[in-house]
């Protein structure tokens, strides 16, 4: 029963942000949205940590499922990538370095921020 509780919990918020998403027409996917909601719900302790581990931690140990779809799409599409390798390349690479930068100054800003509270 405490499964269903949690799966329950977490598919109300994927409902509400999906309904929320395309409702008011928001430029952000449901998905987006409904991790968000699922934060603000968290840190508000509006939904326990507790009442969605189970779930949550089977949905995470078997993330790697989810991608499986997208990995056949490219696979059976491969035809119409073909001809752009050098630019799709070029994209991944460019992307990826913004990611890694912005994570860095983020993580870097985060730490400095943590550093001033401990000496306050």
């Amino acid at each position: 029963m405490k499964i269903f509780k949690e799966l329950t919990i977490i598919l109300l918020v994927t409902f509400l942000s999906e309904s929320i998403s395309k409702g008011l027409s928001l430029p952000i996917p449901g998905s987006i949205l409904g991790m968000l909601i699922l934060l603000t719900f968290l840190l508000l302790k509006i939904i326990r940590t507790e009442s969605i581990k189970t779930v949550s931690s089977y949905l995470l140990d078997n993330l790697a499922f989810f991608f499986l779809p997208a990995g056949v799409g490219i696979i059976s599409s491969f035809d119409l990538l073909k001809g752009n390798t050098l630019k799709i390349l070029i994209v991944i690479v460019i992307s990826s370095l913004i990611v890694l930068l912005v994570t860095g100054y983020t993580v870097q800003g985060l730490i400095s921020l943590q550093n001033r509270k401990k000496s306050n």
